[in-house]
Formats: C-alpha cells, structure tokens, sequence
C-alpha cells in the first residue's frame, strides 16, 4: 500500500506529528498508517466507523486521558495480538516491560 495512494484510505487525519490515515471495514478499525506531515487531509463519510475514528482521534488530541472505545479487528501471529491486547491495559501516561 502506497502512502500517495489517498483512496486507499478510508480517512486521513491531520496530526502534529503526522497525517494518519485509517483504513476500516463495515466494523472495525483494521489499521493506522503514520503517513508524512505532507499526506493531506481526507474526510470520512459520516455514519460509519472511519467517521468514529475521526472523533475519537481528535478526542484523543484534545485530552491525552480520553479512552478510545473503537472496535478493533487485529490482525496478526497469536504472539502479537497478545501483545497487543496487553499494551491496551496499560494506562496513558504509564510504562510498562
């Protein structure tokens, strides 16, 4: 997947640290690219899951302590689904290893 391929994403949100682009199906959020500062901005269509994701980022972007509530679909080995299921029940601002 190429980062100028815009329509690719289902939404791409402006950060200060990079334009995210979001990829999600009729559900769940399926990825997050990090995509250079350059990569403009790409509404989501209202009333579906790359809308929520929008919300939420921003949310997020207003208040570090807003917890997401999206519906995630991981896709990966056991190991990294674990891993990651792990890394969701640390709390913002906290480290862990």
């Amino acid at each position: 997947m190429s980062t100028n391929d815009r329509h690719v994403f289902d939404a791409c949100v402006k950060t200060p640290f990079a334009t995210l682009g979001i990829v999600t199906d009729d559900k769940h959020l399926l990825a997050l690219h990090f995509l250079p500062a350059s990569v403009p901005a790409k509404a989501p269509r209202t009333n579906t899951i790359a809308h929520l994701v929008c919300v939420q980022l921003m949310a997020y972007l207003d208040n570090p302590q807003f917890q997401f509530d999206l519906p995630l679909k991981l896709s990966g080995t056991k190991h990294q689904v674990d891993v990651w299921q792990t890394m969701r029940r640390i709390p913002a601002g906290s480290t862990m290893t």
